[in-house]
């Protein structure tokens, strides 16, 4: 999986271009807005933990829990999710939607 190969290889601007924004992500116990690829690889090392790039690179694909939320990654840690390019949604993009601790 893309996603997975990207955050093992660290690659921000892969992980960043795989991201819906605006992106909400805890940055220093803040919840902050970002607002473009940019600003989500400048707080990358934040979010991206890791911890978490550890659940990420080790989901299998087999054990990926998914619900109309899209699909989750360890207990949460990250979640992806179809984002609609049209009002009918009958084009739409995976995209991450979610990177956050769960513990």
């Amino acid at each position: 999986m893309a996603f997975q190969q990207a955050v093992a290889a660290h690659d921000t601007k892969a992980v960043a271009a795989m991201v819906a924004y605006p992106f909400t992500a805890n940055v220093g116990g803040r919840k902050v807005k970002l607002h473009d690829a940019a600003a989500f690889r400048r707080h990358y090392d934040v979010i991206v933990t890791p911890d978490i790039a550890k659940v990420i690179t080790r989901q299998r694909y087999a054990d990926l829990f998914v619900n109309e939320d899209g699909v989750m990654f360890g207990q949460g840690e990250a979640w992806l999710n179809g984002v609609c390019k049209d009002a009918e949604c009958k084009d739409f993009d995976v995209r991450v939607i979610a990177i956050q601790p769960t513990r």
